[in-house]
């Protein structure tokens, strides 16, 4: 048997060759797709002619890499830097390009490394992205398990009985702004925001019904602090169309709108989304494990309205289940109630409509990348914020009540570790936190 040189025997032989030169190797049974070469085009584009994993044979037919040398053609590239591997019989070309081909695809990503590379990259690459590790989006959130977020992401701490936020007051929370604010008002949306914009809002706001014997148990919890049973439907359609016209002003072009409500408040909000973003994409449904509250029919749903900012065409990551995330527009989730382990950890022990964090999760990943900005300007008590940061997303978010601000801001403190900051002063939230409990004392 002849001697194959071996790839070290080749180093000295890389050369610059035309693409038009290149040829695929004849007889290899592995197929590449028109979609499968514009995963490379990214990594050429960056990196021209410093991409060397293409081997050739004496005859210039290509060994390993026909990949990137096809993403160089439809990118018109002139030349391409090869290995050539001398003295192969075509048997032995094709017997390499198969063996390499098969061995590059044995292995499993290490989830945990694979995420705090990722982390590395976003904060060290200005313009990172997917696409320059040859993953998409979809494909890369599974890998990691972005929406697995475990029982403690659901935990919510105690409400404090005094405000450390103020009107106007914003937290830096890492890599998120949280804002103590109106829904309704743009100009404090549009400063919050400051010239970047949203690709994924996600909002729970009031039902426009009585917590306080009716969502919850008599006393259990506070009023929300807007529409809680006060308005009549002339007064919910102008609150709706209101929160919805100040966050479009904030809305990349085919951002999606997700928008979480009850049957009794559905019509309503419909008609105030649909003047600001046209015509309903979906209605999800959020399928609970238990009924709650109610006297005839017990509710054991919610309804999540799905709107895009007109413009441009929406995300879409799922992609009918390609890359392993098979999704419908029924989600099947525990409510609150299933969720209690102790009273530190009863869902509902602070807030009256809370949602699962994995759930949210998963909604942000089907319509967003890493790193781009999600928005819910009724924060409660900072599920989607969680979220935001378990999936590597931005988070910009706002409430009226200072007392849920706080709460957001606690339960991120509790489940990162970190310290968030009053961006205005640079002081932390548990010292000012500290000198309230103070001065309440005196």
């Amino acid at each position: 048997m002849n001697e194959i040189p071996g790839l070290g025997d080749n180093l000295s032989a890389a050369v610059e060759i035309r693409v038009n030169d290149l040829q695929a190797l004849p007889g290899h049974p592995w197929k590449i797709s028109k979609a499968d070469i514009d995963r490379a085009k990214p990594i050429v584009a960056r990196y021209g002619d410093r991409v060397l994993p293409v081997l050739v044979d004496d005859e210039n037919r290509v060994i390993s890499g026909e990949i990137f040398v096809e993403a160089a053609r439809l990118q018109r590239r002139k030349t391409i830097r090869v290995i050539r591997q001398s003295g192969l019989s075509s048997a032995d070309s094709l017997m390499m390009g198969m063996a390499i081909t098969k061995l590059q695809t044995l292995g499993n990503w290490d989830n945990a490394a694979m995420e705090a590379a990722l982390r590395e990259f976003e904060k060290s690459i200005e313009d990172f992205s997917a696409s320059l590790i040859g993953f998409a989006p979809g494909e890369l959130d599974r890998i990691i398990g972005a929406a697995s977020v475990g029982a403690e992401a659901d935990r919510i701490p105690a409400m404090q009985p005094l405000a450390v936020s103020q009107p106007g007051t914003i937290w830096k929370c890492g890599n998120h702004l949280l804002l103590c604010g109106d829904a309704t008002d743009s100009q404090a949306i549009l400063a919050l925001l400051d010239g970047e914009t949203v690709s994924v809002a996600l909002c729970d706001p009031p039902f426009g019904c009585r917590i306080d014997g009716f969502v919850s148990k008599r006393g259990r919890h506070r009023e929300f602090v807007q529409a809680s049973g006060e308005m009549d439907g002339d007064a919910l359609l102008d609150f709706f169309s209101k929160f919805c016209r100040a966050m479009a002003t904030v809305l990349a072009p085919g951002a999606l709108v997700y928008l979480f409500i009850d049957w009794r408040s559905l019509r309503l909000l419909q008609q105030a989304a649909e003047a600001v973003f046209g015509k309903l994409i979906n209605l999800c449904v959020w399928a609970k494990d238990r009924a709650g509250m109610g006297s005839f029919y017990r509710s054991q749903h919610e309804l999540i309205l799905l709107f895009a900012m007109p413009g441009a065409r929406h995300r879409n990551n799922v992609e009918l289940g390609r890359h392993g995330r098979d999704r419908s527009n029924l989600w099947s989730w525990p409510c609150a109630a299933s969720s209690r382990k102790g009273r530190e950890g009863d869902m509902l022990a602070n807030h009256p409509t809370p949602k699962p964090v994995e759930m949210i999760a998963e909604a942000i990943i089907d319509s967003s990348l890493r790193t781009e900005i999600v928005f819910d300007c009724f924060l409660g008590s900072g599920t989607t914020l969680i979220a935001a940061e378990r999936t590597g997303r931005r988070f910009r978010g706002m409430d009226l009540d200072p007392l849920y601000v706080d709460l957001a801001v606690r339960r991120w403190q509790q489940w990162t570790g970190m310290e968030a900051v009053d961006a205005a002063s640079g002081r932390s939230f548990n010292e000012i936190a500290q000198e309230v409990g103070n001065a309440k004392e005196d």
